[in-house]
């Protein structure tokens, strides 16, 4: 599994080169790629999420939120653990409003969210794919 992560954080480097992409990169709500800023209009995308593959929501996000972050930062939490009521995600919306807070805790290395731990290297990295790469909102 260590290679593994190795091999995503190597590509997640060399394709985003540790720098937020543009808004509106690879893949839209349709799964389609989408221009995220890199090529004039009809040439080849060479943006720095170019290579990256589509993580959204609906293939990642999601799952993410639930089984890592909803435990403290849901709504419905019984025990929020200190989660500043500010800091909800019931909705991809809500994620996405704070991806910067979210992309500086919980893909950081080492992560500081969640606080105990539990979220793989892998995980991680297509968490900063999600957050950098997708278009805003998916």
């Amino acid at each position: 599994m260590k290679g593994r992560g190795w091999i995503l954080g190597l590509a997640l480097s060399f394709a985003c080169g540790g720098e937020p992409a543009p808004k509106g990169g690879v893949g839209g709500a349709d799964g389609g790629a989408e221009d995220s800023g890199g090529a004039g209009e009809g040439g080849a995308d060479t943006g720095p999420c170019a290579e990256v593959p589509l993580v959204n929501y609906n293939n990642f996000g999601h799952s993410f939120v639930l089984h890592t972050c909803q435990g403290c930062h849901a709504s419905t939490a019984a025990d929020r653990y200190g989660a500043p009521e500010d800091s909800t995600f019931d909705t991809v919306e809500q994620v996405w409003a704070q991806r910067d807070r979210v992309l500086a805790r919980a893909a950081a290395e080492p992560p500081t969210m969640p606080p105990a731990g539990g979220s793989s290297e892998d995980d991680r990295v297509r968490l900063r794919w999600w957050l950098e790469c997708a278009e805003e909102g998916t």
